[in-house]
């Protein structure tokens, strides 16, 4: 469901996720988990960081996800 979120927010601001802290609004442990979860595929190559706390999403997030899902069941 992160990913999912992830990819509304950056379908929301022209492709951008932008997870920024805002000092008039609270910081909840959603947003940080965003913010964990984006770092995690920036890792995987599936996430570019353009700002501190703002990231676009490669085209094939879901699919990539998806077939690493599948391979992470079989090895099981």
């Amino acid at each position: 469901s992160l990913d999912r979120q992830l990819q509304r927010k950056a379908d929301e601001l022209g492709g951008v996720v932008d997870l920024r802290y805002d000092p008039q609004c609270t910081q909840s442990s959603l947003d940080r988990h965003l913010i964990g979860r984006a770092g995690k595929l920036e890792r995987l190559g599936l996430a570019t960081r353009i700002a501190p706390a703002c990231w676009t999403l490669k085209q094939e997030l879901e699919p990539t996800l998806r077939q690493l899902g599948i391979r992470g069941d079989i090895i099981k």
